[in-house]
């Protein structure tokens, strides 16, 4: 009986020891991240397969000793093989805790690189908004988007914090690298793209210094111009010469961002106020009036031509009459398209884009 028992326990430490060793490959398999407990749990296996090989031997002790009727011996060896089959047991239960262990970790190690991800993508992103794609020419805006797109998969693709780290800062170094010099009037949130009307004055503006955004992002194409700044404009173009300030409209303070410019334009016959001898720089510049002050810095040539083919062309003031058919024969004023016709809108505002595009069309003829 003794026999039997040390080799039902023998028996039990070989497979004992057999499950070690299946706990052991499992952890080995995810050695690359949790090499540490991998190794422990490998050296479990062979612990437990020796005190698999120690019941054995004590089985086949008590096997002997059993035959020659030496229940003393039989009984030691029964109990040692008791006893290798225990340590057995417990090597299993250490492989199987540090597989166990290495899974957690490899759980906690999954969640910190998902982490890294969504916070590396978020910041290229951020990184990719700051760029206005607006002014870019197409070959320049698909490059652009290849580099975002690279920088994504790069991310994504990652497998350890490290290379999500390494890949969003090669990201954010190539997309800080886009051309500088796409447009003129790339720092401009609102400025028109490229194939709109308005771009390629603006663009002439803010290149030659003429005209400045309302902010260092907003250009406002669509808001109206000041007599002041249309002004300030010219006197830009005529390279902003000393001027004396004599207080020529009573509006007009002296040492105002407009000043000299004003004062400049009252003396080259620019401009001549709006009576009572006042300017209003405030006042919003009007198309039939942006018309008549480019006429007179011209030096108001002669007009020749008619406006006859413009249906509202009886609302020209008076005074804008020869301007206005000087600026559409120059192509400087082509009219608003309304209900099918072209109307020349004289009174209306004339809009930042507008009076951008109408300087360039001047400044280029």
């Amino acid at each position: 009986a003794a026999a039997q028992n040390a080799q039902a326990l023998a028996e039990a430490a070989q497979a004992a020891a057999e499950a070690a060793r299946a706990a052991a490959d499992e952890a080995a398999a995810r050695s690359e991240t949790s090499a540490d407990e991998a190794a422990l749990a490998e050296q479990a296996a062979k612990d437990a397969a020796a005190a698999a090989e120690a019941a054995k031997e004590a089985a086949a002790i008590s096997a002997a000793a059993a035959e020659n009727s030496n229940v003393a011996a039989a009984e030691a060896a029964a109990q040692a093989a008791k006893d290798a089959a225990d340590v057995a047991k417990a090597l299993e239960e250490v492989a199987a805790m540090k597989r166990d262990i290495i899974i957690e970790r490899e759980k906690a190690q999954a969640a910190a690189l998902g982490a890294a991800k969504y916070y590396a993508l978020n910041q290229l992103a951020l990184a990719a908004t700051k760029t206005n794609t607006n002014h870019m020419k197409p070959e320049q805006r698909a490059a652009f988007e290849k580099i975002v797109a690279d920088a994504n998969k790069a991310i994504q693709d990652a497998t350890t914090e490290e290379e999500v780290l390494k890949a969003l800062e090669e990201g954010l170094d190539a997309v800080s690298k886009i051309p500088e010099d796409t447009c003129p009037s790339r720092m401009f949130v609102d400025a028109p793209e490229q194939e709109n009307w308005a771009h390629a004055g603006i663009d002439y503006c803010v290149e030659n210094g003429l005209m400045k955004g309302v902010s260092e992002t907003v250009f406002n194409p669509t808001g109206s111009v000041t007599r002041a700044q249309l002004v300030t404009i010219l006197y830009r173009m005529a390279g902003e010469p000393a001027v004396e300030f004599k207080g020529t409209f009573s509006d007009v303070a002296e040492g105002l961002w407009y000043s000299d410019a004003i004062e400049w334009a009252a003396e080259n016959g620019v401009v001549n106020g709006i009576g009572g001898g006042k300017f209003a720089p405030d006042g919003k510049i009007t198309r039939e009036q942006i018309a008549a002050i480019l006429y007179r810095y011209s030096g108001s040539p002669k007009a020749e031509g008619s406006l006859a083919a413009f249906p509202d062309a009886a609302s020209v003031s008076d005074y804008a009459v020869d301007a206005m058919i000087w600026a559409t024969g120059m192509g400087l004023i082509n009219g608003i398209a309304k209900d099918g016709q072209t109307i020349l809108s004289p009174k209306t505002d004339a809009s930042r884009a507008q009076i951008a595009s109408i300087i360039m069309r001047y400044a280029e003829d």
